[in-house]
C-alpha cells in the first residue's frame, strides 16, 4: 500500500485488521479528507465493523464451498445421459375418505 495514502489525498487513516476464527481474511479500511484524531468510541465502532465483516466474509466462503460440493454430489447421483433416456410417468388417483377403513 506505499504511495496510496499519498496518491488519494486523504489526511487520515485507521486500517483494521478483519478477523475470524483466528485468520485474517481483509482490512477494514476508514479514510478522512482531513486530519482527524481517532476516539474511542470510534476506534470501538471501527473494531466491532471489521468483525462483523470478517464474519460476514468467512460466512460466504462457507456457503460457496457448501454450494459447490452439494452441486458436485448432486451431479455425481445422476446418470451421465439422463437426457438421451425416453421418460414415461404414470399416476393413479383415489378419492379419500369415502370407503376408507382405519
Amino acid at each position: 500500500m506505499l504511495g496510496v495514502p499519498e496518491a488519494s489525498g486523504k489526511q487520515a487513516w485507521a486500517f483494521m485488521p478483519m478477523v475470524t476464527s483466528g485468520c485474517s481474511v481483509g482490512v477494514f479500511v476508514v479514510s478522512y479528507a482531513q486530519p482527524h484524531t481517532f476516539t474511542t468510541e470510534e476506534r470501538a465502532l471501527y473494531t466491532a465493523l471489521s468483525g462483523l465483516g470478517a464474519q460476514a466474509l468467512e460466512r460466504g466462503r462457507l456457503y460457496d464451498i457448501e454450494h459447490r460440493r452439494a452441486r458436485q454430489l448432486q451431479r455425481g447421483l445422476l446418470p451421465r445421459d439422463l437426457l438421451a433416456r425416453p421418460v414415461s410417468t404414470s399416476g393413479t388417483s383415489s378419492p379419500g375418505g369415502a370407503g376408507r377403513s382405519k
